[in-house]
């Protein structure tokens, strides 16, 4: 499963929910992954409490599941994302990046995630994370070189706290 079979359920179901998540739990279903109706139900039970704060650190997260969050339409008035410790990788990492709902983050935390050169480069590319004040990426398989190549990328305009290595 990758992001193309996401966005090709997402567009033939015009967006019903209901019918993404079942498309997507009988392919879980297949590999014996977590289904994505009980992740989005936990994704809700946390939203309830804070709808602009979400945290899940150390809770596995695939690439799956962050492709899915960065689709779903309850995040957009998201400001605080927490995805550390899980593993997101760099196709996660770009999910994330080109998210039409995560616009309002003002901080994201994906330390630990497995995510290289290519996430990285997703993620410094974006055009998206014009309100981010706070961006953690330590843990993953970036240098110090990044940090002034992200800086310097115009991308983040209200960024006051980078953290890399």
């Amino acid at each position: 499963m990758n992001k193309d079979f996401i966005l090709e359920i997402f567009y033939s179901t015009k967006g019903d929910i209901d019918a993404i998540n079942a498309a997507l739990d009988e392919k879980l279903k297949l590999n014996l992954v977590r289904k994505i109706s009980v992740f989005e139900k936990f994704v809700t039970s946390r939203l309830a409490m804070d709808p602009k704060i979400l945290k899940m650190p150390h809770m596995e997260i695939t690439p799956e599941e962050t492709i899915y969050l960065s689709l779903y339409p309850p995040l957009r008035e998201l400001e605080v994302l927490d995805l550390r410790l899980n593993r997101i990788g760099d196709t996660g990492a770009a999910a994330v990046a080109v998210s039409p709902v995560l616009l309002n983050l003002r901080e994201l935390d994906l330390r630990s995630n497995r995510i290289a050169r290519e996430g990285i480069q997703s993620l410094m590319e974006s055009r998206n994370f014009a309100n981010l004040r706070k961006l953690d990426l330590r843990g993953n398989k970036a240098g110090r070189a990044w940090e002034e190549k992200i800086f310097n990328s115009g991308n983040f305009p209200r960024l006051e706290e980078l953290r890399i290595v």
